[in-house]
């Protein structure tokens, strides 16, 4: 009775302690061994549960701090794309003020006058573009995303975008993967990506010498992505592709696009998703194809993977978590 129950009273503040009950103590009335082993098991206990709540105190302290930093980043990325638009907008539109200015005096021959009406409304056109661009980024699908037959929408976009004056002598080559799983997605919005991808490889070789070849290709791959939980802020999060935390296996499916051009520089390459950013010739492009596109692929838990190498090319890898229902 003396030792039986003294370490019984012990093994039940130890499990309640387990269980969460931090202020929890052995009371055990004995002054020999038991007793002494008892005094030792609640000072531990005590400091314990000191060192957890500190623990918790500092964890919401991070999270408050990442929060902040997070707030910031967004305030930051916000106030670049509100320059980088400002700056867009600002060319086009000085133009047509500079056109209204003409029309507003007289003696303008008509011819002269519809030249300059023309040129008006491409810098108008060239303004709506550039707002359409960041709009489908925040605007909701028109349609719910549903199963896509990948392969079918390759071929598609393909045959689309094959009769283009940029496809002039180049060659397009198809491997398109057999059994390859559907995946979920706004069948409007992943055509929008390849079509994007496969006319920047197009263009991508103007100027090249030899054979001009892009390849299209679909495959099945597995790549790690997080599987804690409690790394995601909402439960309807998707997956974070290629975290460094625990991750597992999942299988996705992937178009790859790869052309025959003089590939990209280093120093290009880390800049290739960031909006207004192109390696195209002014006035051929406002640099949010690749940006659209790749905000599209991670709204629906995907990526796109981009590699390159001097005088070899290009290839542009867009993945999507496969669905096999």
């Amino acid at each position: 009775k003396s030792i039986i129950m003294p370490v019984k009273a012990l093994e039940e503040a130890a499990r309640r302690i387990a269980g969460g009950a931090l202020n929890e103590r052995a009371v055990v009335n004995a002054d020999n061994e038991v007793g002494r082993l008892a005094e030792s098991f609640n000072t531990m206990a005590a400091r314990l549960s000191g060192e957890i709540k500190a623990l918790e105190r500092l964890n919401k302290e991070l999270m408050a701090a990442q929060e902040e930093l997070l707030r910031s980043s967004t305030l930051a990325a916000v106030g670049r794309l509100a320059a980088g638009i400002a700056h867009e907008i600002g060319n086009p539109l000085g133009a047509v003020r500079g056109y209204i200015d003409i029309l507003s005096k007289p003696g303008i021959a008509p011819d002269d006058e519809a030249e300059i009406l023309e040129r008006a409304g491409k810098e108008a056109s060239r303004m709506d573009s550039i707002v359409r661009g960041f709009l489908d980024i925040s605007r909701s699908p028109r349609k719910p995303a549903a199963p896509v037959d990948v392969n079918a929408l390759v071929e598609d976009a393909v045959s689309t975008v094959t009769v283009l004056k940029d496809f002039e002598g180049v060659e397009v080559l198809r491997s398109l993967g057999q059994g390859i799983p559907k995946v979920i997605i706004d069948d409007g919005k992943l055509r929008q990506v390849i079509m994007n991808i496969l006319i920047n490889a197009a263009q991508a070789m103007k100027g090249v010498a030899g054979n001009k070849l892009v390849t299209v290709e679909t495959v099945v791959e597995s790549h790690p992505v997080d599987s804690s939980q409690r790394r995601r802020r909402r439960k309807d999060d998707q997956p974070a592709l290629f975290s460094d935390a625990l991750h597992e296996e999942k299988e996705f499916v992937a178009v790859k696009v790869a052309d025959t051009g003089a590939g990209i520089s280093d120093e290009d390459s880390k800049k290739i998703f960031e909006p207004f950013f192109t390696t195209k010739n002014a006035g051929s492009g406002t640099g949010l194809g690749l940006f659209v596109s790749n905000s599209i692929i991670k709204a629906y838990g995907g990526d796109i993977i981009f590699r390159t190498q001097a005088g070899q090319g290009s290839c542009f890898s867009v993945i999507l978590p496969s669905w096999r229902g």
